[in-house]
């Protein structure tokens, strides 16, 4: 089976989720069977679980608005019953003890579980090509597993073709990176601005890049 993986990395506001649409567009228009999947979608079923409602998608307008919201709630705490938190900040808490309970590469072996378990069954249903779309790629260690859930469809007999693909739509400069990256407390934007600092370019698609930068980040 031919398989074509797309994941996008780069800085904020550089076009990824921009990008994994216009590829869900062209997958929909040729008739490619897709899938569409985020490292941080475990995270979401778990919130969603919490509030007993239907998981949003990341892309969703109605996700992004309550990401931004802040919230007074109560809890069940004696010296502060009531707090103000907002619904970033619960993803952020509620992803933060995912991986104290599971490790810190929980995100990503769930997508290279998933983006295997999708193959698998449209190999079973005699399908000659798909396409999976792993968006927002953040960290190191997420490249990592896409690159083994690559390698192991390969070693499974099918033709893979890898693209992950630097965003920076907005010509977001090595110094301007380096602010966001420094004003962010869980390092999410540290991987895009070494991609940057090692002049990677909006639209390329750097797979083979990463393969050896992390390479030599192991060694």
């Amino acid at each position: 089976m031919k398989v074509k993986i797309y994941s996008y990395v780069g800085v904020i506001g550089g076009g990824k989720t921009y990008r994994a649409n216009l590829q869900k567009q062209l997958c929909e228009e040729s008739g490619v069977e897709y899938t569409m999947l985020d490292f941080s979608d475990p995270i979401r079923e778990a919130v969603a679980k919490i509030y007993g409602c239907n998981t949003p998608t990341a892309e969703s307008k109605e996700y992004a608005l309550w990401k931004n919201c802040n919230f007074r709630t109560c809890v069940p705490d004696d010296e502060k019953p009531i707090i103000a938190i907002s619904g970033r900040q619960i993803l952020l808490n509620v992803g933060d003890l995912m991986k104290q309970w599971m490790g810190v590469d929980v995100f990503a072996q769930n997508m290279k579980r998933r983006i295997i378990g999708f193959v698998n069954e449209k190999r079973c249903d005699s399908v000659s090509e798909v396409c999976v779309i792993a968006s927002s790629l953040r960290y190191e260690l997420e490249a990592q597993y896409l690159i083994k859930a690559a390698c192991y469809l390969r070693d499974e007999g099918h033709s893979v073709e890898l693209n992950i693909v630097f965003c920076n739509y907005s010509n977001v400069s090595v110094e301007e990176a380096g602010q966001i990256s420094e004003k962010t407390v869980n390092g999410s934007e540290d991987f895009a601005y070494k991609l940057l600092c090692r002049g990677c370019e909006d639209g390329e698609n750097i797979a083979e890049f990463i393969s050896m930068f992390i390479k030599k980040e192991l060694i």
